[in-house]
């Protein structure tokens, strides 16, 4: 993180930002910074921040669309629906060719819309000689939001701190830096739907239920809860997948009357329990009303007319910690990180530029067993999960033609300690065309690679569906049941169809290579152009992979069954590529006023039938790019329209594309922005006033699939500078 000089900017600079953010409702947002810098004498000068900024945030709302579909083929009131904003409705029960548990509104399960952020920083610099400073700073950052990534996230009062020193000098640096992570009351909205559901009443759960018959006792293994009812509901006569998941909601079996209780009870005697008449013919019809009475569940219908109640549920597993009976995580992460950078070029006498760095990291992940699978049997605790990386670079440079040729070239080579080495090699070069360097030509080829990230490596997170790292260490389970190892990767998994076995690979990393040319440049002194054109290969693309598992795991004392859906990371067994163009220019029309534009192409070359006979196949796997192909942007600006008042405009148009990831998958429609300022400099006063708005014609839009519709904000800011910086 770079910031001011505090000895280059100094005095005391402040802003005040007042407004409203408008959707379907109208809301207030606010914010105050301020920045003091000074300097103490010739060798100490100091800086310090802080910033605030409270509003509501969009709400995200979209409970009338099928996350698994969006062609509106199953829609609200249909056993299978699965709303986009709906929690709770993602736990599949396998009845009457497939149904869904209650969902609960994200509205109704947040416990408010607050968006806030409040950051706090400051920084020390000394200068040991006229060519060594060391600097010591330290960042403070608090807030609350809705966060997105395969899951939507209740982010509250998380805290999140960044320490660095630094030693610069004219040759070399070298810093260290570490950040701290703490969630604060942070909850999982599937989890907080899903957990409030089976607290309501378990969807099913297995029994042994001892039947006295003349004196003898019968251990009858049953099942009871949601999902029984339910199968209950559907084998009478006439019944639907609706009207049984409606009897599920409502109770169950504890609303029949006792004439349907006793026909029920004859009609499963003679069938599904007949079996049982092996050991006692009675028993059969025992069993039964076993059954029908495990069938029976509190009415869902009472907690919704008691809101009170309901509100209370959901409270207590919202403040509950995941896996042990709620939605709440814990993170308690931290990340350590040494480099250091040195320019060599005056060792091979400057005939071409050379420098070397270094560069050390480790990560230190705790969650409490929340997120991570950190449970070590040996000492029966969560223990921390740590996971070093090191790497290092070396950069040559080296110009001709009478500097109007540059040749870069960089070979990097870096080892996380779960996975093999890699080699990143690359090579560039510029070059001037004309005399004043106005026209410049550039190319470029690089490679590179991605890192699973730690969620990717070490996630257990038993969700709508389980998430699961890709490395051995993750993937290998102690299964309580009988102390084998459960491995999804090497147990083999099963397709959603339930039939086609997969063969899944431990994630690692992925690969990319890079080709670019472009052109910048200044035309006729008043037209500046930045064009380019790039096209990525790419290998072992890291995505996640549904499957089903083929055996049951029993793991810190919950089972999860034959059939289980895991949701593990690992890479994609086929190679594709993208291609793109960049283009950006600025144009000055006169003095005051200027128009700028942009214009970006991208497009994702892949081809599903590529991947028949591999582990995706019938996934409808999409790389998940998430971007559209065309996008425009077009902006005038004037710093003085009237008696110094500063004008701006800018336009954005996006094409529709379709949106892929772990949370659902979708078709963004394309949509089109306004936003405009005003802006007057109090001179006399160091004082600027701004009045923007974003999104002025209020054309409400979403950006991905479960994200809120984006509305329009009307910003008054004052900005204070003492030296006018």
């Amino acid at each position: 993180m770079n910031s001011k000089d505090p000895w280059v900017y100094q005095g005391l600079s402040a802003q005040i930002k007042t407004g409203v953010a408008q959707s379907d409702e109208t809301n207030p947002l606010y914010g105050l910074s301020l920045r003091y810098a000074d300097q103490i004498n010739d060798k100490l000068a100091y800086k310090f921040n802080v910033s605030t900024f409270f509003a509501e945030d969009w709400r995200a709302e979209d409970y009338d669309t099928h996350i698994e579909t969006f062609d509106n083929s199953i829609t609200p009131g249909q056993a299978a629906f699965n709303g986009v904003n709906l929690y709770g409705d993602e736990t599949n029960i396998p009845v009457a060719g497939g149904m869904k548990r209650w969902g609960f509104e994200e509205q109704f399960l947040l416990d408010n819309n607050e968006a806030k952020s409040i950051k706090v920083d400051g920084a020390l610099h000394y200068r040991l000689s006229d060519d060594l400073e060391a600097n010591v700073s330290y960042k403070w950052g608090s807030g609350s939001s809705v966060y997105q990534g395969s899951e939507r996230y209740a982010l509250r009062d998380f805290v999140q701190q960044f320490a660095k020193f630094e030693l610069n000098s004219n040759n070399w640096n070298i810093r260290a830096y570490g950040s701290f992570t703490d969630d604060g009351d942070s909850y999982n909205l599937s989890a907080l739907g899903a957990i409030a559901n089976e607290t309501i009443w378990p969807s099913i759960y297995d029994v042994t239920v001892p039947i006295e018959i003349e004196g003898n006792t019968y251990p009858v293994p049953l099942s009871g809860g949601w999902a029984v009812a339910a199968n209950l509901a559907a084998a009478l006569p006439g019944a639907s997948a609706e009207s049984a998941q409606l009897f599920a909601n409502m109770g169950g079996t504890s609303n029949w009357t006792q004439a349907t209780t006793d026909a029920v009870a004859q009609i499963l005697a003679g069938s599904t329990l007949a079996g049982f008449g092996a050991l006692h013919p009675d028993l059969p019809l025992a069993a039964a009303y076993e059954l029908i009475n495990l069938g029976a569940g509190p009415s869902t219908i009472d907690f919704v007319a008691d809101e009170e109640q309901l509100s209370a549920l959901i409270e207590q597993v919202r403040t509950g910690l995941f896996q042990s009976g709620g939605a709440g995580f814990i993170d308690n992460s931290r990340m350590y990180h040494v480099e250091g950078n040195y320019d060599l070029s005056n060792a091979v006498g400057n005939a071409f530029g050379l420098q070397a760095g270094a560069n050390i990291r480790r990560y230190s992940l705790f969650t409490d067993g929340t997120v991570f699978r950190e449970w070590n049997p040996e000492t029966m605790q969560n223990e921390r999960i740590t996971i070093d990386e090191y790497g290092g670079y070396l950069q040559a440079s080296k110009s001709l033609l009478d500097e109007h040729l540059k040749f870069t070239g960089s070979i990097r080579y870096d080892k996380n300690e779960n996975f093999e080495g890699q080699f990143s090699p690359r090579i560039s070069a510029v070059y001037s065309m004309d005399e004043n360097k106005k026209h410049n030509l550039r190319a470029s080829w690089q490679t590179g690679f991605r890192n699973p990230t730690t969620q990717g490596q070490f996630i257990f997170f038993p969700a709508s569906q389980l998430l699961l790292g890709g490395t051995e260490s993750n993937a290998a389970i102690v299964n309580e049941a009988d102390g084998t190892i459960f491995n999804i990767f090497e147990d083999g998994a099963l397709a959603l169809d339930g039939e086609t076995m997969v063969d899944l690979d431990y994630v690692k990393p992925e690969q990319l290579t890079a080709i670019e040319v472009g052109y910048k440049g200044i035309i006729g002194g008043d037209l500046f152009l930045d064009v380019n054109y790039y096209h990525n290969m790419y290998e072992d693309f890291i995505n996640q992979l549904s499957v089903l598992s083929t055996k049951s795991l029993t793991y810190r004392g919950t089972t999860y069954g034959e059939g289980t859906r895991f949701f593990p990371y690992t890479n994609v067994p086929i190679a594709f590529s993208s291609d793109g163009i960049d283009l950006g220019f600025r144009y000055r029309l006169n003095r005051d006023w200027s128009v700028n534009g942009n214009y970006s192409w991208a497009k994702v070359n892949f081809d599903q039938e590529k991947l028949i006979g591999t582990s995706f196949e019938g996934s409808n796997f999409d790389p998940g790019f998430n971007t559209p192909e065309n996008k425009i942007g077009l902006g005038i600006a004037s710093k003085d329209v009237w008696k110094k008042i500063g004008f701006g405009a800018n336009y954005r148009w996006q094409q529709d594309f379709f949106y892929s990831s772990s949370f659902g998958n979708g078709q963004i429609p394309a949509y089109q922005t306004l936003d405009a300022s005003l802006s007057y400099k109090l001179d006399g006063m160091k004082t600027l006033v701004k009045l923007g708005v974003t999104n002025l014609l209020k054309e409400e839009y979403v950006t991905n699939v479960g994200n809120p519709i984006i509305g329009r904000m009307i910003v008054l800011t004052l900005t204070y500078d003492q030296f006018g910086n």
